[in-house]
């Protein structure tokens, strides 16, 4: 169970996070996420 636990930390907190994609302009997911809402509640805002 410790070894799982170690490894879904590693994957929730280095690779999922930080890795870039090509999908996202090269961006981590997180970023490309937090850019994401950011550009999302600006539209919302001027409407």
């Amino acid at each position: 169970m410790a070894a799982r636990t170690a490894v879904m930390e590693y994957i929730e907190s280095w690779y999922n996070r930080r890795r870039p994609h090509a999908n996202n302009q090269e961006l981590p997911p997180a970023r490309a996420l937090a850019e994401y809402q950011n550009q999302d509640q600006t539209e919302k805002a001027a409407a």
